[in-house]
């Protein structure tokens, strides 16, 4: 018994530990979570009718998480690519790349994605993990409740109340390439009903070295200063405001013009480049009220509105975005057997981006409004069925007015199973890369724009044209899964399937042999399909279990069919925790990705493992080991439109926690 748990121990990966008094969920429990993300209201976790993963606030205890991107990972579905010391590639169902744009991510409620790219600045969406409640993912559209761009999937972070988070908390880290990381979290109540916490979090990460040798100089550093506070104003009514504030530093490399000649691969006037250092600075605030009044157990309704300001100075283009959003939602029951939901948003977003060498921008400032509104109801036409009927409304400034709708159905055949099925459209709306860039460079490496296919001798012109009359792009998607228990609900299983059906995709295709252009048309199209399963296992009360796997397929028609070739076909994650003693615990996870089509990223396993002592009641040290298998390892590729990749290194970590 021991020779195996010394072997689990060399071949694992770990996470930082939790204390005596954090009672780890029990699967029965896990699945009757509530969550919000599919129906608008509380429901079972188990019961909701889409491919949901919940990640709780344990799972940051036992994964040894540092970071949002790190937790995503375990979510089936999501291939999560490190770039560079500073930049993640999160995908969900396909479409590798920095810039996912089809996934919606939101903060308690708030967006943060970008109009700018379409997609999310991972690096700049850091907080205090001990802050967050769960965060609830949606693999598959979630257009119905959250409107355009929530196509692939929805990533909803809910933060915990200020009222559960009362007293100090101070985390010290340090590592090898973690050189200083530390959260400092203070929360206090003012009187019987008014409750408030004050967060700090900052760090300092070191550069990464590039493939074959040499420093990337990709380092990052970063602090965030967050408030929140909860008043319970009457028994029906909760006021909530939440400020942000944060500053981000990261490095990376560009492209810098030298001199032009005449090449005779494309026969045209090109520039030569240097890769340069190029660091990025980024700014931003934000500001959040929410008013959630509940009139019954069944009936309620919020009202919430946000100001966000960034601002992001980066080689590309320097951007100052300012952004207001107002949205009303109302709930209610009506008869025995309906549970309805409603809706009404409306957000401005205005930008101003300066204009650079080789990407130009007209106009230079713009604004887009966007009004929406949406129904759902929830038919209960029998004890073990279900029917969840709903569409978004929708007009943008952009492509007019879009439609939205879902329908997903749902089977309780027992108390230990579950069975959904469900089809729904979604669109992404392009973004003001797609409306109003131009992007000219004479000639790249064609390696670059094609890792792995291209002639190491071949030169591309690369020529991106905004076009305002281009479409969303639209999918419909059909999805069966089913949840079951065994065992006395010691395992679980939770398992989906799915078929996906694009059109209208914005692609890139290679125009007379030498210049490399963005378009979008009606022959642009594909689909995707593939299995998504999650088994974890309780044996005792000491051993937790879990295995999540991913096999993935896109087929891509139209002019950029090697697009396809940039996707992760199959992903493994397992996570083991396992308590040694009263005070001491160890926690390990193992991730394997498959190679990255032909884009010269072969299959990897990171293996991480680490150990909790939990001192006393107040005082915690956790140590851990992260990509233990490999001193250096490529996740990701390289091309023109993302940073160059450098290489994830071998790292040990320490860290240490006071409670008071």
């Amino acid at each position: 018994m021991k020779r195996g748990l010394l072997l689990l121990l060399l071949v694992s990966t770990a996470s930082v530990g939790f204390s005596d008094e954090e009672i780890k969920l029990s699967l029965d429990k896990l699945f009757n979570l509530k969550v919000t993300s599919v129906s608008g209201t509380a429901m079972d976790l188990k019961k909701s009718p889409a491919a949901i993963y919940v990640i709780t606030s344990e799972d940051f205890k036992t994964q040894g998480h540092l970071r949002l991107s790190d937790a995503l990972r375990a979510v089936p579905g999501f291939h999560v690519a490190q770039i560079d010391s500073n930049k993640v590639g999160v995908t969900s169902r396909g479409f590798t790349g920095r810039f996912a744009n089809k996934l919606l991510v939101l903060i308690d409620g708030r967006s943060v994605y970008t109009p700018l790219f379409a997609g999310v600045f991972w690096e700049l969406q850091d907080m205090i993990l001990e802050d967050i409640d769960r965060i609830e993912v949606i693999r598959g559209p979630g257009a119905t409740l959250w409107g355009a761009n929530a196509v692939n999937g929805v990533i909803n972070i809910v933060t915990k109340n200020s009222r559960d988070t009362q007293g100090g908390y101070l985390r010290l880290g340090i590592g090898t390439y973690e050189q200083g990381n530390g959260d400092l979290r203070y929360g206090d109540q003012l009187d019987d009903n008014l409750f408030y916490r004050l967060s700090f979090k900052g760090f300092n990460k070191a550069e990464y070295d590039f493939e074959g040798g040499g420093e990337s100089d990709d380092s990052w550093e970063s602090y965030q200063f967050n408030l929140r506070t909860d008043w319970y104003v009457t028994a029906k009514d909760t006021l909530t405001f939440i400020a942000n504030q944060y500053n981000t530093i990261t490095g990376g490399v560009g492209i810098e013009a030298v001199f032009s000649r005449n090449l005779p691969v494309v026969n045209v006037p090109v520039f030569f480049q240097n890769i340069v250092s190029s660091d990025s600075e980024s700014v931003g605030r934000n500001y959040q009220v929410e008013w959630n009044r509940a009139l019954n157990a069944t009936d309620g309704f919020t009202f919430k509105t946000y100001y966000d300001f960034t601002s992001n100075d980066t080689s590309i283009a320097d951007e100052v975005r300012e952004t207001i959003d107002f949205d009303f939602r109302n709930w209610f029951d009506w008869g025995k057997n309906n549970s309805f939901i409603w809706g009404l948003n409306y957000r401005t977003t205005e930008d101003e981006i300066q204009s650079s060498l080789t990407v130009n921008v007209t106009p230079k400032d713009r604004r887009i409004n966007t009004y929406s509104g949406f129904l759902q109801n929830t038919w209960f036409f029998h004890p073990q069925w279900s029917l969840m009927l709903g569409t978004k409304l929708e007009h943008n400034d952009q492509t007019g007015f879009e439609i939205q709708p879902s329908a997903r159905l749902s089977y309780e055949y027992s108390d230990d199973t579950v069975f959904w099925a469900s089809v729904s459209r979604a669109i992404r709306k392009p973004s003001r890369t797609d409306d109003d860039f131009s992007v000219t460079i004479p000639a790249v490496p064609a390696q670059r724009i094609f890792p792995g296919i291209a002639n190491a001798n071949e030169f591309l012109a690369i020529n991106l044209l905004g076009d305002r009359e281009a479409s969303s792009e639209e999918l419909i998607a059909y999805e069966l899964g089913m949840r079951q228990d065994y065992l006395n609900k010691e395992v679980s299983l939770d398992l989906a399937v799915f078929y996906n059906d694009y059109s209208h995709l914005s692609t890139f295709s290679d125009l007379n042999g030498s210049e490399f252009s963005q378009e979008r048309g009606d022959q642009d199209h594909g689909e995707s399909y593939g299995l998504e399963a999650s088994v974890k296992w309780h044996p005792s009360e000491d051993l937790d279990l879990m295995l999540n796997y991913t096999w993935f397929k896109l087929n891509l028609h139209g002019r950029d069919e090697t697009a396809e070739d940039a996707q992760a076909d199959r992903l493994l994650f397992v996570s083991t925790n396992y308590k040694i003693f009263k005070n001491l615990s160890w926690f390990t996870t193992f991730y394997y990705s498959d190679n990255i089509g032909d884009n010269d990223v072969d299959s990897y396993i990171t293996v991480d493992t680490g150990l909790s002592w939990q001192i006393n009641e107040k005082m915690q040290l956790n140590v851990w080991g992260k990509n233990l298998t490999d001193p250096h390892q490529k996740q990701f590729f390289e091309n023109t439109f993302q940073t160059t990749p450098s290489e994830v290194p071998r790292s040990f970590f320490a860290e240490f926690i006071y409670k008071f």
